[in-house]
């Protein structure tokens, strides 16, 4: 005690000869440096010239010094991700609803991209992330994606949603991937303790890199608990293309498999851009594929050609004939809950050809538009479903090698035990041909095998167009038919007010199976 005293008599003698400006620098000085800083907010450049050289170091500083306000970090014209360490992790942040994190190109800046060759997280990993936005427009103006985030492994993901990530928004970027895994994709949500929930992927491209993902867009949460799901997700606006496998593995532009529940999927358009090759496997555009989850919505997307809108500026969405593949097709396909009913309204389907060496005779056959597998949905109740389109052949299914008989084509499909809804929905101008004449080719508009099935007011055919559903091959073998609604379900059945014109059959048989039917039943009430 008597050894602190003295120290602070002899402080005190000291000081009282030192100038007052010079005391309050040293006294400053002697504080601790974390003391200096204050909380960060406003907007930083990230660049050879910027107030960080990495993204890896904005992040660093963040985690340091917390957020006071919204904080805008822009990438500099000059910025190249080689600086950076990957994956990129996004975590321990203090954002909020508040307090945001916005990532964006510097006004003026343009073709800037985050690109790594990383397999054990992804480019850019949102791990736990919240109130986190990726807007790829330079200075967030305009509509012009001049920001890409991208992967170039085989194994690799270019956006990852793990550990609760919630809140956080990609809009106008291009997201790159050419990942071949049938459970992994260019965009990934994965699991957390509640979920990763509420985030929004709005107008971007998801699309491939110098090859083709299987997957745009992939999500398979954790399923113990309802409140671990992912949920509350939405897909809007999005060009969703190129995803496609060269071997027997199925490819999806958007799986949600299980762990995910009440995502919006709404006005995007999934297309091809280039002939893909028949393969052993399923293509579904739309594929949710989650047994315990509901209320799904999918509304308003385009699927088929190759532009947006289900546009065709030089081809069809087309297949090339292979004699060993069979390749199947699901525009919308759902496996979802009875509890929350989901929901399909307002699509177009149209512009594709289809070519496959094999097809099954049962549900959902070789080709399907719209097809429900499980659950309880409501299809076109709001706002109409079309499928085809003008013309005689806006979609075409071809068989491509003799002795298979089974290429069953459908507008709507479903095998679910749930109650299905169909109403109010236009299938029209769908052929089918055999390239060999001698094999059994079908058509039918709406067909259900199971469950409570609701069927009314929708068009099949065309009221104007002759051959509007066609089988043109002049089969002389039994079981070819053209049907317009066809239920088989040992269930309910309920089939009013609809409009059933102009189908069309080539067949030159003898056999009773092989007919045109505009309605039929054949169990159930």
């Amino acid at each position: 005690m008597n050894s602190l005293i003295h120290t602070r008599n002899a402080y005190a003698r000291w000081s009282r000869g030192i100038p007052l400006r010079l005391l309050v620098f040293v006294s400053c000085c002697l504080l601790p440096a974390t003391a200096l800083k204050a909380a960060l907010t406003g907007t930083k450049t990230i660049g050879p010239s910027g107030d960080y050289a990495s993204l890896g170091a904005a992040i660093s500083d963040i985690q340091a010094q917390t957020l006071s306000g919204p904080l805008t970090l822009e990438l500099q014209a000059a910025y190249v991700s080689s600086v950076e360490t990957f994956p990129i992790v996004f975590s321990g942040l203090t954002t909020t609803a508040a307090n945001t994190l916005t990532i964006r190109p510097a006004p003026g800046a343009a073709a800037v991209s985050i690109t790594s060759a990383d397999t054990m997280a992804a480019t850019v990993d949102l791990n736990g992330a919240q109130f986190v936005t990726f807007d790829g427009r330079p200075g967030g103006a305009g509509v012009a994606k001049e920001l890409t985030i991208g992967n170039t492994s085989s194994s690799g993901v270019a956006v990852r949603f793990i550990n609760e990530a919630s809140g956080n928004t990609l809009r106008h970027l291009t997201l790159q991937g050419v990942n071949t895994s049938a459970s992994s994709g260019t965009v990934v949500f994965s699991t957390g303790t509640n979920g990763n929930d509420n985030n929004t992927i709005d107008y971007c491209d998801i699309r491939d890199g110098a090859t083709t993902p299987a997957n745009a867009l992939y999500s398979l949460g954790t399923t113990t608990t309802a409140a671990q799901n992912n949920s509350g997700n939405t897909v809007s606006n999005c060009n969703v293309f190129n995803f496609d496998a060269t071997t027997g593995v199925d490819a999806a532009g958007l799986r949600l498999d299980g762990g995910n529940t009440d995502w919006s999927i709404t006005g995007n358009s999934f297309y091809q851009t280039a002939s893909r090759t028949a393969v052993d496997a399923s293509v579904r555009p739309i594929y949710v594929n989650s047994p315990s989850g509901g209320n799904f919505i999918v509304s308003g997307n385009f699927i088929g050609g190759d532009s947006p809108g289900a546009a065709v500026t030089v081809q069809k969405w087309r297949t090339v004939q292979n004699a060993a593949a069979a390749y199947f097709f699901r525009g919308v396909t759902l496996n979802v809950a009875t509890s929350t009913p989901s929901s399909v309204q307002g699509n177009i389907i149209r512009n594709i050809q289809w070519a496959t060496s094999g097809g099954v005779a049962a549900v959902p056959g070789a080709w399907s538009g719209i097809y429900v597998q499980a659950g309880d949905v409501s299809i076109g109740t709001v706002s109409r479903n079309t499928i085809g389109g003008a013309g005689t052949a806006s979609i075409l299914c071809i068989n491509t090698v003799i002795g298979n008989n089974c290429i069953v084509a459908h507008g709507i499909a479903s095998s679910s035990s749930g109650v299905v809804t169909m109403a109010g929905n236009t299938i029209s101008s769908i052929n089918v041909h055999d390239m060999y004449v001698s094999n059994i080719v079908s058509i039918i508009g709406i067909r259900v095998s199971g469950g409570t099935n609701i069927i009314t007011d929708n068009t099949v055919g065309s009221t104007t167009t002759p051959d509007s559903l066609s089988a043109t091959t002049s089969n002389i073998s039994g079981g070819q038919q053209i049907a317009g609604i066809q239920s088989s379900s040992s269930g309910s059945t309920i089939i009013t007010d609809n409009v059933v014109a102009n189908l069309s059959s080539n067949y030159k048989g003898a056999f009773n199976t092989g007919r045109t039917l505009g309605i039929t039943t054949s169990a159930g009430a």
